[in-house]
């Protein structure tokens, strides 16, 4: 395994290890926050250019100095 395997696998266990020691109202709460953000993200009205993702129109040249 490569240093980098090595590392990914650390990486790995050490989230695991953390989910693994969560109790049940810690899940449950992590699941409500999601959720809560997920209904946020949802609502929130962001203009085009401000989601880097966002596909743009395309401009015909007669549209430009018009």
């Amino acid at each position: 395994m490569t240093d980098e395997g090595k590392r990914m696998k650390e990486i790995s266990d050490s989230i695991t290890r953390y989910y693994d020691s969560l109790t049940d109202e810690e899940i449950e709460e992590d699941r409500a926050w999601g959720e809560f953000a997920a209904l946020q993200l949802a609502q929130t009205n962001w203009p085009d250019e401000d989601i880097p993702w966002a596909e743009k129109p395309q401009q015909d040249d007669s549209e430009q100095g018009s």
